[in-house]
């Protein structure tokens, strides 16, 4: 009961993640979003920018693991994305 309930949490708050994001970066202009944040680390735009390409990942694994009795998943090294991908100079 209490598995299906965090289930339900969890489905609920991805559901609205898009909304959220949008509300909370809607008054920030580019360069804000494009600034790394106060300790060197990634910005808005990086951070963004990793979520969307973990997001293509989750959605095949998840259909996977649904669809699959022991699915195979594979590994990935995300060190390196932020460099390959250009996430810094994402819009």
């Amino acid at each position: 009961d209490s598995a299906e309930r965090s289930a339900d949490r969890i489905l609920d708050a991805l559901e609205t993640m898009a909304t959220d994001v949008d509300r909370l970066i809607a008054d920030r202009s580019a360069e804000e979003l494009q600034r790394p944040s106060q300790d060197g680390g990634w910005g808005v735009v990086e951070i963004l920018a990793h979520l969307l390409d973990w997001e293509e990942i989750t959605v095949d694994r998840v259909g996977r693991i649904l669809a699959e009795e022991r699915p195979e998943l594979e590994e990935y090294d995300d060190s390196l994305w932020a460099i390959e991908h250009e996430y810094s100079s994402r819009d």
